[in-house]
């Protein structure tokens, strides 16, 4: 079995860790839901994990890009999957019982650039999703088009004296990068506020060194967690994430009628149900899953 996922002390205190009782109808609380803190992944959770998913039939695994998949880089173009990383989630997606999907708010013909096309995508936070020849764009971020390229040209405008400030087009949605900028995300933010309040039909959000301009519409990664976990049918779901963005996913995990369990990457308050410290621990995490053969046997499909 690969290493515990976090590479921390198997000695945990869930007490300590801040978890709750409550949790989904028929379940014992995995861990942490809405706490202050998840908990390691790591020794008896990871039991605890392998038991409830091997007796599930299909698991769908989703895990956002940047600082999941990929380590965060000061160039976003640059952003890449380490090798070991792409090798452990191709590994799963050739189980026929795990369907793995990249849930990311970069751009749908971005992750094709980045991503093995047998993975199922899901850009722009879910408003456009592609498994295999198969492509859906959500109708409300055609219509607000031509509202997101106004304000993007806004927001250029207002931010004209940071070059290192960036607008990134990404056709459903926009982001405006300020990662080594000069400008801070409060002045950048500001400038995405008063360009958007002129567009009624898109609102601004916030990501790690990152403002986001989106349709005003209500979809988020949570709306395409539980889309892609009816669609499959499937008994598990587990979200992997580091952003803010994904708090909406691991939320949605509560309203699944499936086992269901979220991981955060890095440390903060989340309604994760466990953490890893980094890309590497979900590079663990995900070597860990295929050594368990999580689901196995599964129920009675």
């Amino acid at each position: 079995m690969s290493p515990d996922p976090t590479g921390e002390s198997p000695s945990l205190d869930r007490a300590s860790d801040g978890a709750r009782s409550g949790g989904r109808p028929g379940l014992t609380p995995w861990g942490n839901r809405a706490s202050d803190e998840a908990p390691a992944l790591l020794g008896n959770w990871l039991s605890m994990v392998e038991g409830r998913l091997s007796r599930c039939w299909h698991l769908t695994l989703c895990l956002d890009f940047d600082g999941t998949l990929a380590p965060i880089v000061a160039d976003p173009e640059a952003a890449a999957m380490p090798a070991d990383v792409e090798r452990a989630l191709r590994a799963l997606a050739d189980r026929p019982r795990v369907d793995p999907a990249v849930v990311s708010g970069r751009a749908l013909s971005d992750l094709r650039e980045r991503i093995d096309p047998d993975v199922t995508l899901a850009g722009n936070h879910g408003l456009e999703i592609a498994r295999g020849d198969s492509e859906w764009v959500h109708p409300g971020a055609a219509e607000r088009r031509e509202a997101l390229e106004r304000a993007m040209a806004d927001v250029a405008e207002r931010l004209a004296s940071y070059p290192d400030c960036r607008v990134a087009d990404k056709g459903a949605t926009a982001t405006v990068h300020h990662r080594g900028a000069d400008a801070g995300h409060a002045t950048v933010r500001a400038a995405v506020d008063a360009a958007v309040a002129d567009e009624p039909g898109l609102v601004a959000t916030d990501g790690r060194k990152v403002v986001e301009v989106r349709p005003d519409v209500d979809h988020d990664k949570g709306d395409a967690v539980r889309e892609l976990v009816d669609d499959r049918q499937s008994e598990a779901a587990v979200y992997v994430g580091d952003d803010v963005t994904d708090e909406d996913a691991f939320a949605a995990l509560d309203e699944l009628a499936c086992e269901s369990m979220g991981v955060l990457v890095g440390r903060r308050r989340s309604a994760a149900d466990y953490r890893v410290h980094d890309v590497d621990g979900v590079r663990a995490f995900l070597e860990w899953l295929d050594d368990a053969a999580v689901p196995a046997t599964g129920g009675g499909r």
